[in-house]
């Protein structure tokens, strides 16, 4: 299988939040994906889970952890898919999120496709990632100038991993100023929910 989206999750401990972020991967509507996880100062409670997870789900690749490495670097180095996103381990996503990003950002052949979405507390409280003025260009692809007049423009807006797509060809060619302007972009207001349990 060819993945077409990759996602990295660097992960510590086996908490609550940490078991509902790899179910909401494991449940993902899109098939092709991979989930990378990798350990950053794990203990071995939380290496039981995600063995169990993979011997659930051969799409979960486990890496050992290595001293001195950043986990998301890691899995930028391994990662084998069109696109690439990150899930934080007391981050979940809706189950058809990647589904529906990928579907958009393989048709706009885009370089960062950003999604919406909402931070949910165990409070109860909820607040929308991208509580902007900034008018909706969900259907709209902008260049890499356009899209950093955009973002300068309605500073609200920020850029969250979880439910933002990026080409891996973009990263593997290396952001640099002389070719950040030649990046395509969408970002709006859809409703792809990235939500957090703390």
């Amino acid at each position: 299988m060819n993945p077409l989206v990759s996602i990295i999750v660097p992960f510590s401990e086996a908490t609550s939040g940490f078991v509902k972020c790899l179910e909401s991967l494991v449940n993902q509507t899109l098939q092709e994906i991979e989930i990378l996880l990798i350990p950053e100062q794990a203990n071995e409670e939380v290496f039981a889970v995600v063995k169990e997870y993979q011997q659930r789900d051969p799409r979960i690749l486990i890496f050992p952890e290595k001293e001195g490495c950043l986990p998301r670097n890691t899995g930028l180095k391994n990662a084998t898919g069109k696109f690439i996103t990150f899930l934080d381990p007391d981050g979940w996503v809706q189950e058809e999120t990647y589904e529906k990003l990928y579907e958009i950002a393989s048709q706009g052949e885009m370089d960062i496709l950003m999604g919406n979405g909402s931070y949910c507390y165990r409070s109860g409280r909820k607040t929308e990632i991208y509580k902007s003025s900034a008018p909706s260009v969900s259907e709209e692809v902008l260049s890499g100038k356009d899209a950093f007049i955009f973002l300068s423009r309605y500073g609200e807006v920020n850029l969250t991993p979880a439910i933002s797509l990026y080409k891996r060809e973009f990263i593997e060619k290396t952001i640099t100023p002389s070719r950040v302007i030649s990046m395509k972009m969408s970002c709006g207001d859809r409703s792809h929910y990235a939500q957090r349990s703390g």
